[in-house]
């Protein structure tokens, strides 16, 4: 979720009336959880004070792309372009939607539709470059590569995309050149590899996320943003020591890092460690109650009923005694 986009009118609303400023709010701390059906449920409550928002409809397709629900980001992505038909986003959203269900053409279709609108729109030529080797359509393929590298010579995936091609039409020496340039990008850019260990985490390539994630932490030990993006891939896993280290490793240089107590606390829940975990997550009520609020909605939807029951009557315990 990027920028808040409710109005400034809204923002300003002192009664206590919720404002769509207000539902944003909510969404950011329920998605930074990665509980998407949450905060699909705040962008629904900001859609009926706005109707007419695009931003909204799209951030609400967003959740849904990454909750893995195809039919539901496809109608919000719709209606943004029926509000905004020059949002780019929007119709590139709309072509990774298609291109899910192995539909290839209507994804070069929107994809088309996003570079129209935006000429320079270097994802969307890297992205439609792969729906065209899906299509074996090579020739077109190289030729949208080769213009997302030149918009951006810096960014990764192309020259992957453009080796991959090149290999497939037997060009082995060419798919080595753009292969090599990929690799020396890895070598010179922390950024760069971040970027591959976000898209690998995407697609739940755990292992490949902590191998990245690793080598970037070797070079700069400062970067908490990876230390979670690697606990996290931990907790996946199920090796839930590893992502105590990781969250350990964040509370240890940001200790009102709110989302680490609540990841490592579910880590310890997770290897028995109630007392552990009730200490952490007291520590992320104390920080910010509607986080804990947020979390504990969650773990009740992810837990079933005998096992969220027997946790719950431990922490309204301890919580009554604290």
């Amino acid at each position: 979720m990027k920028k808040d986009t409710t109005n400034s009118s809204e923002q300003e609303n002192t009664s206590n009336i919720p404002t769509a400023s207000y539902y944003y709010k909510r969404a950011c701390k329920r998605e930074a959880i990665r509980d998407y059906k949450g905060a699909t449920k705040e962008y629904k409550k900001m859609i009926k004070l706005e109707p007419k928002n695009p931003e909204y409809y799209f951030e609400q397709g967003k959740l849904y792309t990454q909750a893995k629900s195809s039919i539901f980001a496809g109608l919000c992505f719709i209606q943004v372009t029926q509000l905004n038909p020059l949002h780019h986003e929007a119709y590139y959203y709309l072509s990774i939607n298609f291109s899910d269900v192995l539909n290839y053409q209507k994804a070069v279709f929107y994809l088309n539709k996003a570079i129209k609108t935006k000429p320079d729109y270097q994802d969307a030529y890297e992205e439609r470059g792969k729906q065209k080797t899906h299509l074996k359509n090579y020739k077109g393929a190289i030729k949208d590569f080769q213009k997302a590298i030149k918009i951006n010579p810096n960014m990764l995936k192309p020259y992957y995309g453009l080796s991959e091609v090149k290999k497939l039409m037997g060009d082995e020496i060419g798919a080595m050149k753009a292969l090599i340039k990929g690799n020396n990008l890895i070598n010179n850019s922390i950024e760069t590899i971040l970027e591959f260990a976000k898209s690998f985490f995407k697609i739940e390539e755990y292992r490949k996320v902590i191998e990245h994630c690793t080598y970037i932490v070797n070079l700069n030990p400062n970067r908490l943003d990876v230390y979670y993006l690697r606990g996290e891939s931990n907790f996946e896993l199920k090796e839930y020591t590893e992502a105590i280290i990781d969250f350990d490793t964040i509370i240890n240089q940001d200790p009102l890092h709110v989302i680490a107590y609540l990841k490592r606390g579910s880590a310890k829940l997770k290897l028995k460690d109630r007392q552990g975990a009730f200490a952490d997550f007291k520590k992320a009520l104390e920080l910010d109650a509607e986080y804990f609020e947020f979390y504990f909605e969650k773990l009740s939807s992810e837990l079933n009923a005998e096992e969220f029951a027997e946790e719950m009557k431990f922490f309204i315990l301890n919580f009554k005694a604290a």
